[in-house]
């Protein structure tokens, strides 16, 4: 249980669980998706909370465990010494819906985040001063569709890449690991396209 306080100034009591099961709690792949992950409803007006804590995830049918840092948290991910030892760290319930999408939809996370970081910069270059964020959604029909935010208000691009060119960025880091961007995406256990984009 977490105590919350809302917006209101109110205070409760919310189930928000510090270690989240995926086979024994499937319901939160739902969650996850939508967006409702790890929210609760203030009792007295209403209001819908999205708070962040640290958080555990296992999925042990996919052989998966990550450790949630909150997007807030001033520790950087790769600090080895702040956070669970041989455990994949996400920063945010964002990223961890974008993983958890990646894995359901077998593919490989470093080839994602190098798509990922493929698509940030063509973005930069059709609006350098935008701040804009990727987020993998779905593999359908033979391609794997994304979604830029950021580039204008309030709006969101969606960008649809050929399976074939996932296929051959696998290959790429397969034959070549410690090239770039493959390299430099991840820090520690820290995989993220973040660690490409972001400044130092």
């Amino acid at each position: 249980m977490r105590i919350l306080t809302c917006n209101c100034d109110h205070t409760f009591e919310a189930d928000l669980k510090d270690l989240v099961n995926l086979d024994d709690d499937p319901q939160q792949l739902t969650a996850l998706a939508s967006g409702d992950f790890m929210s609760a409803t203030c009792p007295a007006c209403g209001t819908i909370l999205k708070p962040e804590f640290p958080l555990r995830l296992v999925w042990p049918s996919h052989n998966v465990e990550y450790f949630v840092i909150p997007e807030w948290d001033s520790v950087e991910p790769e600090d080895s010494d702040a956070y669970p030892k041989n455990v994949e760290i996400l920063v945010g319930y964002p990223e961890l819906a974008d993983r958890v999408a990646v894995i359901q939809a077998n593919l490989n996370p470093m080839a994602v985040e190098a798509l990922k970081y493929y698509l940030l910069l063509k973005a930069s270059e059709a609006a350098p001063d935008a701040s804009a964020t990727v987020w993998f959604h779905a593999r359908t029909d033979g391609y794997l569709e994304f979604h830029l935010h950021g580039l204008r208000e309030g709006e969101a691009a969606i960008t649809r890449i050929p399976s074939s060119v996932y296929e051959r960025t696998l290959t790429d880091y397969s034959a070549n690991p410690d090239s770039e961007p493959f390299i430099s995406l991840r820090k520690g256990s820290y995989l993220s396209v973040r660690n490409l984009m972001e400044p130092a």
